[in-house]
């Protein structure tokens, strides 16, 4: 068996114990007594019909009234963020003629010349 040591304090007391706990692996390879004690448990459910023939649907609870308020609220809110302000552009974002934004900011996607310059050795080894 291979025990986790686990330390108890009793908060009256204060005195401290080690208790071995098992590891309840289920692999063999790892802690046998483990996995072999899970196994049996394993085939005692079974036996005794723990297993389900079919995955139980669950059916959602109606939502309360304070949830249906909540959602009404979140919903205003949704809609006062997104309204479309009269004569901008959506994102708020103005393009220039070139079709590139006005952010002032390179395009990283697009490759730029090399300034001129001298030119650089490489670095030494």
């Amino acid at each position: 068996m291979r025990p986790l040591a686990l330390r108890r304090i009793d908060l009256t007391t204060g005195k401290v114990d080690v208790v071995p706990v098992p590891c309840g692996s289920t692999r063999e390879d790892q802690c046998r007594p483990c996995a072999d004690k899970a196994r049996r448990l394993r085939m005692v459910q079974c036996r005794e019909g723990w297993h389900l023939e079919h995955e139980p649907v669950p059916t959602p609870a109606a939502p309360s009234e304070a949830q249906k308020d909540l959602l009404a609220a979140r919903v205003d809110l949704h809609a006062a963020l997104h309204r479309r302000p009269t004569g901008r552009r959506r994102g708020g974002v103005r393009r220039d003629p070139g079709g590139r934004r006005g952010t002032g900011r390179r395009d990283p996607r697009r490759r730029y010349p090399r300034p001129a310059g001298p030119a650089r050795s490489p670095p030494p080894r």
